[in-house]
């Protein structure tokens, strides 16, 4: 059993899919390596990206380093959870290294990671391994139906678009309750064939109310409205996302010269990317838009 605490290794990383699991798992064996719940816990230590780029620092890696040298305060055991460790750069992975190389005893690492091939070679080599398979579609629709008295076909629809990312099936589940997104729904029902002058307001709008982490719900809502758009070329209305707006993405469609999925997925990651070099939302959202649209 890899929880026989007199076997269990020091450094675990758990690897998958965003909104697999891998966070609440964390804390589960943190739970059970601390004695004690793991909320507010002096002895539980969490290193998370930071700023707009989403990128752990060199001061925050010295910090924990500090950390790891100081004894427990309540527990018999330290535990670090680093998060989105792909995310650290190759310097912060350095000096991470020499700590994981003859850890203290008395100290747990838990390496959280979406992509496990970002991390060096010699940090992998370091860690016991745990993959988080994505979940089946039926598992999220049920927790849907269960948890948000979604109704089946809704939650069937929802889980079908989630990746097998029960994080991402909540999100998209929200994400009709968002400022932005609803802003960036009308500019693309309403506006989206009459061209820059059209958006300008909308975008500005977007910018102002700026907030990170609807960011990629922004982005995501574009990639979705013109995947709806081939469907539509291509015969398949059933598989819509957006399908309350389907007469919309019929008249769209007829006017449109759509470029190819691939390179519309491209464009969008592209522009999105330029986010984390502080390009402003709205000049992001244009290039995408103005690429998407000529």
């Amino acid at each position: 059993m890899m929880l026989e605490k007199n076997h269990l290794h020091s450094t675990l990383l758990f690897h998958g899919p965003k909104g697999v699991g891998k966070a609440r798992c964390a804390e589960i064996v943190a739970h059970y390596l601390l004695e004690a719940q793991p909320q507010g816990h002096p002895d539980l230590h969490h290193l998370i990206p930071e700023g707009k780029n989403e990128a752990h620092t060199m001061g925050s890696m010295r910090e924990l380093i500090r950390e790891v040298g100081l004894p427990p305060f309540q527990a018999k055991v330290k535990v670090f959870i680093i998060h989105q460790a792909e995310r650290l750069t190759e310097n912060c992975m350095n000096a991470l290294l020499k700590t994981l190389e003859e850890p203290p005893l008395d100290t747990h690492f838990i390496l959280l990671c979406e992509e496990i091939g970002m991390l060096l070679p010699t940090i992998l080599s370091r860690c016991c391994s745990l993959r988080f398979a994505p979940l089946s579609k039926a598992i999220i629709a049920q927790y849907l139906v269960q948890t948000h008295s979604t109704d089946v076909e809704e939650a069937q629809r929802i889980a079908s678009f989630s990746h097998g990312s029960l994080g991402k099936a909540l999100e998209l589940f929200h994400k009709k309750e968002t400022k932005q997104v609803k802003l960036i729904r009308q500019l693309l029902k309403e506006r989206l064939l009459f061209g820059l002058p059209a958006w300008h307001d909308i975008l500005l709008q977007i910018d102002a109310d700026e907030e990170e982490k609807q960011a990629d719900l922004v982005f995501e809502e574009i990639l979705f409205w013109f995947r709806d758009l081939h469907c539509i070329k291509e015969g398949y209305e059933e598989s819509l996302y957006h399908r309350d707006s389907a007469e919309i993405l019929k008249e769209q469609a007829k006017i449109l010269l759509l470029p190819p999925m691939m390179k519309i997925y491209n464009i969008v990651t592209k522009a999105q990317l330029s986010l984390q070099v502080y390009v402003r939302s709205r000049y992001a959202l244009e290039s995408a838009l103005l690429q998407l649209t000529l």
